[in-house]
């Protein structure tokens, strides 16, 4: 008869997924339903391990439904809703269950998530708590054995690195960049060949330039020049990674594409101008294998245009420039390099 009832639930998740999934006010109130339902089956059976983890990810997909809404008691609720998967999971033999493991490290990730998303600095030590948890649970999992398991951890590491970042202590940005780091090795080997993991890899490579962008905003001078090298190299090769999946499977993460644009014209713009116009050219010209998307994308060419505007507004304000000093004939070749750029991108 359990076994009846887990399977009624399940039917009832997949038509609750289905129904979130459209992102809609009506979308996930009727994907609430659905997991009501799931749960008023599994309440009626006899409590099996089964049953209870049944139970435990019904009630995390309810926390992950109500964290889409937008009022205070839903993000109450959704918080109520993780506890109460986690409290069902972890009360199951998951030390030895790998599948039971995976499970409960996810409820730990998203309610962390849920916690970080509330943007309240008060709930920001709960959400690294809940972080910090979900990376313990998921580490030992055999990450060849099942797909979930290196997406949940990655995701674990990303979700850790972004609220370490937040977290305003001396060595955060150091802590989050290691965290995005360590990510990025759990989804390197499976980017260029799975978009959901394509797409993990630029939310890793995102969190890492955001932890060097604070250290670059907070540390001495003297300690830049990795930084700087280390953000060259994630911007440069999360593109690259971006327009392999847009050429070869027209499935490139636009969002998180543009987004990693947007932060590489700002980087060179203000730590390495002199390579500002050459990222431009690489990424918004159709003769160096840009995609058209790419080429042809007002949005992207906007962010070009602002990030030159800028550079050579830096290099025009007032400064001594004296004929013959090398200083002075670099300023002027960038000067006129980026006036080329904004001529060309006009």
């Amino acid at each position: 008869m359990s076994k009846r009832h887990v399977a009624l639930a399940e039917i009832e998740r997949r038509h609750g997924h289905a129904a979130e999934a459209t992102a809609t006010p009506a979308g996930l109130a009727a994907a609430l339903a659905c997991y009501d339902r799931a749960a008023s089956f599994l309440a009626s059976a006899a409590p099996t391990d089964d049953v209870l983890c049944a139970l435990g990810l019904v009630a995390m997909n309810r926390g992950n439904a109500l964290s889409k809404l937008a009022s205070t008691a839903d993000h109450a609720a959704a918080l109520a809703a993780y506890d109460h998967a986690i409290a069902l999971l972890s009360a199951l033999p998951y030390a030895h269950d790998d599948r039971l493991r995976n499970h409960l490290g996810a409820a730990w990730l998203n309610r962390g998530h849920a916690l970080r998303s509330a943007g309240d600095h008060a709930d920001l030590a709960a959400a690294l708590q809940s972080h910090r948890t979900a990376v313990e649970i998921l580490t030992p999992l055999p990450l060849a054995a099942c797909p979930d398991y290196p997406a949940n951890l990655a995701g674990a590491w990303i979700n850790l690195s972004d609220a370490l970042a937040a977290a305003d202590t001396p060595d955060c940005f150091t802590s989050a960049f290691e965290a995005a780091q360590a990510a990025l090795t759990i989804v390197a080997p499976l980017e260029a060949d799975a978009p959901r993991f394509g797409e993990l890899s630029l939310m890793a490579r995102r969190a890492a330039l955001v932890a060097l962008a604070g250290h670059l905003v907070t540390a001495p001078e003297e300690t830049h020049a990795p930084a700087v090298a280390a953000a060259s190299d994630l911007i440069d090769s999360g593109l690259n990674l971006a327009r392999r999946w847009h050429v070869l499977h027209a499935a490139a993460p636009a969002p998180l594409a543009t987004r990693l644009f947007r932060f590489g014209a700002e980087f060179y713009c203000r730590h390495q101008p002199q390579f500002l116009a050459e990222f431009l050219h690489e990424n918004l010209d159709a003769a160096s294998g840009a995609p058209r998307a790419w080429t042809t994308s007002v949005e992207w060419r906007d962010i070009g245009r602002a990030a030159l505007a800028r550079a050579r507004d830096d290099l025009q304000r007032p400064r001594f420039l004296f004929a013959g000093d090398r200083d002075t004939e670099r300023v002027l070749a960038l000067d006129a390099a980026l006036a080329d750029a904004a001529a060309h991108f006009r």
